[in-house]
Protein backbone atom coordinates (compact mmCIF):
# COMPACT_ATOMS: atom_id res chain seq x y z
CA UNK A 1 0.00 0.00 0.00
CA UNK A 2 2.82 2.43 0.93
CA UNK A 3 4.60 1.68 -2.36
CA UNK A 4 1.42 2.38 -4.32
CA UNK A 5 0.88 5.75 -2.58
CA UNK A 6 4.55 6.70 -3.05
CA UNK A 7 4.47 5.76 -6.73
CA UNK A 8 1.23 7.69 -7.23
CA UNK A 9 2.69 10.82 -5.57
CA UNK A 10 5.87 10.54 -7.61
CA UNK A 11 3.93 10.27 -10.89
CA UNK A 12 1.67 13.15 -9.86
CA UNK A 13 4.65 15.40 -9.13
CA UNK A 14 6.49 14.48 -12.33
CA UNK A 15 3.44 14.83 -14.57
CA UNK A 16 2.19 17.90 -12.73
CA UNK A 17 5.45 19.78 -13.07
CA UNK A 18 5.93 18.92 -16.74
CA UNK A 19 2.32 19.41 -17.81
CA UNK A 20 1.92 22.93 -16.50
CA UNK A 21 0.17 22.27 -13.20
CA UNK A 22 3.06 23.42 -10.99
CA UNK A 23 5.31 26.34 -11.92
CA UNK A 24 7.75 27.96 -9.53
CA UNK A 25 7.43 31.19 -11.53
CA UNK A 26 3.77 31.40 -10.48
CA UNK A 27 4.74 31.26 -6.84
CA UNK A 28 7.85 33.46 -6.76
CA UNK A 29 7.06 36.01 -9.48
CA UNK A 30 9.21 37.19 -12.34
CA UNK A 31 11.47 39.51 -10.32
CA UNK A 32 12.64 36.58 -8.17
CA UNK A 33 14.30 34.94 -11.15
CA UNK A 34 16.10 38.04 -12.45
CA UNK A 35 19.73 38.45 -11.37
CA UNK A 36 20.11 40.88 -8.49
CA UNK A 37 22.84 43.43 -7.97
CA UNK A 38 25.15 43.01 -5.00
CA UNK A 39 23.43 45.98 -3.38
CA UNK A 40 20.04 44.26 -3.69
CA UNK A 41 21.44 40.99 -2.31
CA UNK A 42 22.86 42.70 0.78
CA UNK A 43 19.72 44.81 1.22
CA UNK A 44 17.62 41.63 1.33
CA UNK A 45 19.85 40.41 4.19
CA UNK A 46 19.27 43.67 6.08
CA UNK A 47 22.54 45.45 5.28
CA UNK A 48 22.65 49.18 4.61
CA UNK A 49 25.24 51.58 3.31
CA UNK A 50 28.20 51.92 5.65
CA UNK A 51 27.36 55.55 6.46
CA UNK A 52 23.74 54.77 7.43
CA UNK A 53 24.71 51.75 9.56
CA UNK A 54 27.45 53.65 11.39
CA UNK A 55 25.13 56.60 12.10
CA UNK A 56 22.43 54.24 13.49
CA UNK A 57 25.02 52.47 15.65
CA UNK A 58 26.37 55.77 16.99
CA UNK A 59 22.82 56.89 17.79
CA UNK A 60 22.15 53.58 19.55
CA UNK A 61 25.16 53.97 21.88
CA UNK A 62 25.38 57.80 21.86
CA UNK A 63 29.10 57.56 21.05
CA UNK A 64 31.28 58.18 18.01
CA UNK A 65 32.79 55.24 16.09
CA UNK A 66 36.07 55.52 14.17
CA UNK A 67 36.73 53.43 11.09
CA UNK A 68 40.00 52.40 9.45
CA UNK A 69 41.61 54.89 7.07
CA UNK A 70 43.71 52.16 5.49
CA UNK A 71 42.44 48.93 3.97
CA UNK A 72 44.41 45.94 2.66
CA UNK A 73 45.51 45.97 -0.97
CA UNK A 74 42.79 43.61 -2.22
CA UNK A 75 40.21 45.28 -4.43
CA UNK A 76 37.15 46.25 -2.43
CA UNK A 77 34.19 47.27 -4.57
CA UNK A 78 31.51 47.62 -1.89
CA UNK A 79 31.18 48.21 1.82
CA UNK A 80 28.03 47.37 3.76
CA UNK A 81 27.00 47.61 7.39
CA UNK A 82 24.34 46.09 9.61
CA UNK A 83 23.49 46.36 13.29
CA UNK A 84 23.09 42.92 14.80
CA UNK A 85 20.60 43.71 17.53
CA UNK A 86 19.87 40.02 18.16
CA UNK A 87 23.19 39.58 19.90
CA UNK A 88 24.05 41.08 23.26
CA UNK A 89 25.35 43.63 23.14
CA UNK A 90 24.16 44.92 19.77
CA UNK A 91 27.12 45.07 17.43
CA UNK A 92 27.97 46.82 14.21
CA UNK A 93 29.03 44.41 11.48
CA UNK A 94 30.84 45.80 8.45
CA UNK A 95 31.68 43.83 5.32
CA UNK A 96 34.30 44.95 2.82
CA UNK A 97 33.61 42.91 -0.32
CA UNK A 98 34.63 42.54 -3.94
CA UNK A 99 31.60 42.05 -6.16
CA UNK A 100 33.60 39.95 -8.63
CA UNK A 101 35.47 37.91 -6.02
CA UNK A 102 33.01 37.19 -3.20
CA UNK A 103 35.53 35.10 -1.28
CA UNK A 104 37.77 38.14 -0.94
CA UNK A 105 36.11 39.89 1.95
CA UNK A 106 37.07 41.37 5.26
CA UNK A 107 34.64 41.62 8.17
CA UNK A 108 34.79 44.02 11.06
CA UNK A 109 32.68 43.86 14.20
CA UNK A 110 32.44 46.73 16.68
CA UNK A 111 30.99 46.33 20.18
CA UNK A 112 31.34 48.23 23.47
CA UNK A 113 34.69 47.39 25.05
CA UNK A 114 33.14 46.34 28.38
CA UNK A 115 31.11 43.57 26.72
CA UNK A 116 33.88 42.36 24.42
CA UNK A 117 35.63 39.01 24.23
CA UNK A 118 39.23 40.31 24.38
CA UNK A 119 39.87 39.11 27.93
CA UNK A 120 38.16 35.76 27.33
CA UNK A 121 39.81 34.85 24.05
CA UNK A 122 42.36 32.11 23.55
CA UNK A 123 45.37 34.04 22.23
CA UNK A 124 47.50 32.76 19.36
CA UNK A 125 49.77 35.84 19.26
CA UNK A 126 49.98 39.22 20.97
CA UNK A 127 50.85 42.44 19.11
CA UNK A 128 51.51 46.02 20.17
CA UNK A 129 49.82 48.67 18.04
CA UNK A 130 51.37 52.07 17.29
CA UNK A 131 49.40 53.70 20.15
CA UNK A 132 50.94 51.06 22.50
CA UNK A 133 47.61 49.27 22.96
CA UNK A 134 47.56 45.50 22.62
CA UNK A 135 45.96 43.42 19.90
CA UNK A 136 45.50 39.69 19.98
CA UNK A 137 45.40 37.29 17.08
CA UNK A 138 43.06 34.34 17.14
CA UNK A 139 43.05 31.59 14.61
CA UNK A 140 40.38 29.07 13.89
CA UNK A 141 39.96 26.61 11.09
CA UNK A 142 38.58 29.19 8.64
CA UNK A 143 39.55 32.69 9.80
CA UNK A 144 42.39 34.93 10.81
CA UNK A 145 41.11 37.27 13.55
CA UNK A 146 42.56 40.37 15.22
CA UNK A 147 40.92 41.85 18.35
CA UNK A 148 41.85 45.20 19.90
CA UNK A 149 40.40 48.15 21.81
CA UNK A 150 40.20 51.78 20.68
CA UNK A 151 38.22 54.68 22.16
CA UNK A 152 36.01 52.47 24.34
CA UNK A 153 35.14 50.05 21.51
CA UNK A 154 36.28 46.53 20.85
CA UNK A 155 37.10 45.94 17.21
CA UNK A 156 37.25 42.49 15.68
CA UNK A 157 38.81 42.24 12.21
CA UNK A 158 38.51 38.93 10.39
CA UNK A 159 39.40 37.55 7.00
CA UNK A 160 39.08 34.11 5.49
CA UNK A 161 42.17 31.90 5.44
CA UNK A 162 41.47 31.44 1.72
CA UNK A 163 42.86 34.94 1.16
CA UNK A 164 45.57 34.83 3.81
CA UNK A 165 48.26 35.31 1.16
CA UNK A 166 46.60 38.53 -0.01
CA UNK A 167 45.51 39.76 3.44
CA UNK A 168 47.97 38.81 6.17
CA UNK A 169 47.84 39.53 9.89
CA UNK A 170 50.17 42.47 9.16
CA UNK A 171 47.49 43.94 6.89
CA UNK A 172 44.92 43.63 9.66
CA UNK A 173 47.36 45.32 12.06
CA UNK A 174 47.78 48.19 9.57
CA UNK A 175 44.00 48.54 9.46
CA UNK A 176 43.91 48.61 13.26
CA UNK A 177 46.67 51.23 13.41
CA UNK A 178 44.80 53.46 10.95
CA UNK A 179 41.81 53.84 13.30
CA UNK A 180 42.13 57.13 15.19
Amino acid sequence: MKKTVSAFLFILIVLGSSSGWVHAEDYYGESYWNPQSIEEQYEIMGYRSLQVAVKEFENLYQRKVSLPNKLPSIEITHTFGIIDSYSYPAKLEIEYVNENKPREQIKMFIIPEAQGIYNKAKVARLFTLTDNSKAIQLRDRYHNILIFHKNGWEYILANSKRIEEQVSIDDLIEMANSIQ
